[in-house]
Parts: structure tokens; C-alpha cells; sequence
């Protein structure tokens, strides 16, 4: 695939992330009341909790799917993976302080090494995977 499709792709997966950051639904209380919604039975407590798990699984999950993507934007640079890495990690860094100008929303470094944890643990798998294939890693 070019390039610069492999790229669009990035960006694509940058402005979602940029969107789901700054969309009111998508903040703490946002999605605490639409668990309470669909969720009526849950304690609070365990509101919190689901809460909690769902919001960290959405920064692990998108900075991972970021990094994949980015790793397949740099192939078959020999250092692909570190790039896609620093790539997500600095995108997580700006998402942060975009969202410290979101009503609703606040900037948390804890949530920049969940991201960056996010992407390393996905670019981890992927060259797991592909060891284990016998290829040399670049995607095609």
C-alpha cells in the first residue's frame, strides 16, 4: 500500500482520537451516566469501578491501535516500531493537553503512560506475532 494511504490512515485514527477527547459524552461523568442508563442495576460503587475499566480499556485500546498504525506508516524502516512507539506517546502527550482545554475534561500524565503502555504493549504483541511467523516484521 502507498505511503501516504498508510499515513491518512494515521490521521484518520488521530482526529477520532482528537474527537472521542473532546466530545461531552466521552468525559467521566458522560460516560457514568450512559453506564447508569443502560446499567441500572449496578451500586455506584460498581458504577465506578465499570466506569473506571471501560475508560482505561478505551486509552489502552486506541493508543494501541494508534501505534499498530503507525508502525505500518514508517515500514520497513528497521526502527519502525520504536518510531510508531514515540508517535503514539507524543500524540498521547498532545491529546492530554488538548483535553485541558475541554469543559469537562482534564489532562492527566497518568493517562499518558497509559497510552504510551497502550502502544507498547500492542507493537509488543505484533512483533510476538510475527516472530513467531518467521517474517521479518514489516508489514506489507
Amino acid at each position: 500500500m502507498p505511503r501516504p494511504i498508510r499515513w491518512l490512515a494515521v490521521a484518520l485514527w488521530c482526529g477520532l482520537i482528537y474527537w472521542f477527547s473532546a466530545a461531552p459524552p466521552f468525559t467521566g461523568a458522560g460516560t457514568r451516566g450512559l453506564l447508569a442508563r443502560w446499567l441500572p442495576w449496578l451500586s455506584p460503587p460498581a458504577l465506578e469501578v465499570l466506569n473506571f475499566l471501560l475508560r482505561k480499556a478505551a486509552h489502552l485500546t486506541a493508543f494501541g491501535i494508534l501505534a499498530l498504525l503507525s508502525r505500518w506508516a514508517f515500514a520497513p524502516h528497521p526502527r519502525s516500531g520504536w518510531g510508531a512507539w514515540a508517535f503514539a506517546t507524543l500524540y498521547a502527550v498532545t491529546d492530554e493537553w488538548h483535553q485541558t482545554y475541554v469543559p469537562g475534561r482534564s489532562g492527566q500524565a497518568g493517562d499518558v503512560v497509559l497510552d504510551s503502555l497502550g502502544a507498547a504493549i500492542a507493537l509488543g504483541v505484533w512483533a510476538g506475532w510475527q516472530r513467531r511467523r518467521g517474517s521479518n516484521g514489516a508489514p506489507s
